[in-house]
């Protein structure tokens, strides 16, 4: 019987600890209830850890960003992805809302 080599290449990495999770102080992190912490009001009222504005920051760039995860749908005929942006894409999503309405 053949012997099969086993893998052993180690996964991850070192993690790596604060100085301050071991009770010494790095001057890399703010102190609790610094000016650097508090955010800014958003277009929704103020931000603050209870109640989270899902609204653009004050400087915002008016450019959507992200969302790169959603620029492919499958075809449910052929079951290959297809651009969302093609004829193809957009005739799918239209057949789909079709449907969804109660049409088809």
């Amino acid at each position: 019987m053949k012997r099969t080599k086993v893998d052993k290449t180690q996964k991850g990495g070192r993690v790596s600890l604060p100085s301050e999770y071991f009770g010494s102080d790095s001057g890399r992190y703010y102190k609790p209830g610094s000016p650097e912490l508090q955010l800014e009001p958003s277009a929704y009222g103020p931000n603050n850890v209870k109640n989270r504005s899902i609204g653009p920051a004050p400087n915002h760039s008016n450019l959507q960003t992200g969302g790169g995860i959603y620029n492919k749908i499958i075809n449910p005929e052929t079951g290959r992805r297809v651009s969302v942006t093609s004829k193809k894409g957009k005739q799918i999503i239209s057949n789909y809302i079709t449907f969804l309405e109660g049409g088809g």
